[in-house]
């Protein structure tokens, strides 16, 4: 059995969408439009969490997403970055899935383990047999789609350095660790498993 449709792309206004993130290209699920969309987004919509500095809440369904982040041309914190382009996603066809993260930084190993308080997508593409992994509301990149696997050394998006590294999590489940090289050395942003979680 199949997952029903969750993002609600139906509902985007996808034209006032990628016109906010400056996107004129093909409208197709491909890895190269990933790429794209996955710079535009990142370079157009900043990270923004001023609602819950004062104490607001932060409503999010995509009518509220649009009218903030399109519309008003605010930013967002991680799930409204990620609840707005998942919704782009699926309209251009991507498979898209919401994973859930614990931001680290550089206490990985800490107990007890800190909360999951961080979205990103795992998304599928037309062209390419791969998973990949789509991060645009971390605030600091990365600029691209970097792929769910363990890349068994360094690779560089953009100007930045990163590691994906596999590990074995509770009760023996696979866990994913996102390594960022820094000022300092290595430090791992955040762990990841690949449970399905939805809007």
């Amino acid at each position: 059995m199949t997952e029903p449709t969750t993002w609600r792309g139906a509902e985007l206004d996808l034209d006032a969408y990628l016109a906010r993130i400056g996107y004129d290209g093909p409208r197709v699920a491909t890895l190269p439009v990933l790429r794209a969309l996955v710079r535009a987004h990142t370079t157009s919509i900043p990270f923004e969490n001023l609602e819950i500095i004062l104490g607001r809440g932060v409503p999010l369904d995509l009518a509220s997403l649009q009218d903030k982040i399109i519309r008003r041309g605010r930013g967002g914190y991680c799930y409204e970055n990620a609840g707005l382009f998942a919704a782009a996603l699926e309209r251009f066809g991507f498979g898209v899935t919401g994973l859930s993260g614990r931001v680290t930084m550089g206490v990985v190993d800490a107990a007890p383990a800190r909360p999951a308080t961080h979205a990103l997508l795992r998304v599928t593409t037309t062209d390419d047999p791969r998973a990949w992994l789509c991060d645009v509301g971390f605030g600091a990149g990365p600029l691209e789609p970097y792929e769910l696997a363990d890349s068994g050394g360094e690779f560089a998006l953009g100007d930045w350095r990163f590691r994906l590294e596999r590990r074995t999590g509770a009760l023996g489940a696979p866990l994913w660790v996102l390594h960022q090289f820094a000022r300092d050395g290595w430090v791992d942003r955040y762990s990841f498993t690949e449970d399905p979680q939805y809007p």
